[in-house]
């Protein structure tokens, strides 16, 4: 199987500098670490949530999680969510699983589950 681009949800964002679950944290940090040397991507969106999050729920001061938000940017390619992006993550979940009102969360679940797998192996891994 060839190598996919993939991306990164935000929580595993927030969790590489989240120290209230060590666990969480030590696997965010795992799992982000790995993801730079892969083709990955990640959203404007999760940056924007990231930097939401850590702030409001004082993980970093604001100063912080900005010069982080910005490490994020240069360590991997950003991307702008269009709406041909959500109708392929749609698609991909729809032929997946079929479609449910579980699918988004189903869709959000493999995301985890193949950025886990990504941790634990050199397999391939996809979101489109």
């Amino acid at each position: 199987m060839s190598a996919r681009r993939f991306s990164l949800d935000s929580n595993l964002l927030v969790y590489f500098f989240d120290p209230r679950d060590p666990h969480k944290q030590a696997l965010a940090q795992q799992i982000i670490l790995a993801s730079a040397a892969r083709d990955c991507v990640l959203g404007l969106q999760s940056i924007g949530e990231f930097y939401s999050v850590t702030t409001r729920k004082k993980i970093l001061p604001a100063s912080l999680a900005g010069h982080e938000a910005l490490n994020f940017l240069v360590t991997f390619p950003s991307f702008q969510a269009s709406g041909d992006c959500h109708r392929i993550a749609v698609r991909e979940a729809w032929w997946r699983w079929g479609w449910t009102v579980k699918t988004p969360l189903a869709m959000r679940s493999s995301i985890s589950l193949m950025a886990r797998r990504s941790s634990e192996s050199d397999s391939s891994m996809s979101i489109f």
